[in-house]
């Protein structure tokens, strides 16, 4: 009779070889992590599938699947190279699109909080709250009739002054203020709109037209 011991090592050993990870054909994927795509699965010449190189973020966010066509390798048709197919990039802030391919977009990117400015009289001030305390942009509107404006910020301040001209007191000061999570690199003639033809981003309000 047969030894049952032998044949129970055998089964064993074949169980665990079945276990490993190996090439699944059909899929278009690396599924044995060499770098290489259904390298062992034959096909039809001409024949073509969707394919990625990365299984772990394959159609995932913005990581689309590429295509790979069945060429002639010796006496076999095997896969070519897997062409277009998109991989993880640095994720781009406020499009809504994943670019990391983790799943979430815009994970990391700062969050933006818009803040209503509505305020009588001018030498004013405005704030950025505390989950989002550092400015990074405006669009104001000042009443009045002198044509300088003054936008007075440091970027890491929560607090933004608004002046036009050199006479405080009297007129409006109106629009938004665009406030960061995550510092920014100061407000300016081109993040910071103001309706003046003359313009001036200081840092603190020494800088701006003397009162």
């Amino acid at each position: 009779m047969p030894s049952t011991t032998t044949d129970a090592a055998t089964d064993a050993r074949a169980d665990a070889s079945s276990s490993e990870p190996g090439e699944g054909c059909g899929d278009g994927l690396d599924d044995d992590g060499d770098g290489a795509i259904d390298e062992s699965c034959s096909c039809t010449l001409g024949d073509t599938q969707p394919c990625h190189p990365d299984r772990r973020v394959a159609g995932v966010g913005a990581c689309a699947y590429g295509e790979q066509t069945c060429e002639v390798s010796g006496e076999f048709g095997v896969f070519g190279e897997c062409t277009g197919a998109v991989e993880p990039a640095q994720e781009i802030c406020g499009n809504q699109i994943d670019e990391d391919c983790d799943g979430m977009p815009d994970d990391e990117c700062p969050t933006i909080v818009e803040v209503d400015v509505d305020l009588d009289g001018d030498c004013v001030t405005a704030s950025c709250p505390p989950t989002a305390p550092y400015p990074v942009g405006c669009e104001i509107v000042m009443d009045g009739r002198d044509p300088r404006g003054c936008v007075a910020s440091d970027p890491m301040q929560s607090v933004v002054y608004f002046q036009e001209g050199d006479a405080c007191g009297s007129g409006h000061v109106s629009g938004t203020l665009s406030c960061s999570s995550a510092p920014g690199t100061g407000l300016t003639e081109t993040s910071c709109v103001i309706n003046k033809s003359t313009r001036y981003y200081p840092r603190d309000r020494g800088g701006c037209p003397d009162t």
